[in-house]
């Protein structure tokens, strides 16, 4: 049987100076942090019924943007996108 629905879930420090130093250039985080908000962005929660799968609720949409908006690199943090 195939289950009516799932989470996807991304594990990401909020500080990846602590966790990384500077093993991590900035442009990688960066890269990380822009795809996880396009993936959460309400264009493309909207856009998901086009290929059959239901948004997430928006409550839980908002909770997940504001997490990715908190990483942070040293003393840079997200801008929107």
């Amino acid at each position: 049987s195939y289950p009516i629905c799932s989470f996807e879930f991304a594990f990401v420090l909020q500080n990846w100076a602590q966790a990384y130093s500077s093993q991590v250039a900035t442009d990688q985080m960066r890269e990380l942090v822009d795809y996880l908000l396009v993936a959460v962005r309400p264009q493309t929660q909207r856009s998901l019924s086009l290929a059959g799968y239901a948004p997430l609720p928006e409550n839980f949409r908002q909770i997940a943007e504001d997490g990715i908006r908190s990483i942070s690199y040293f003393d840079y943090t997200t801008l929107p996108i």
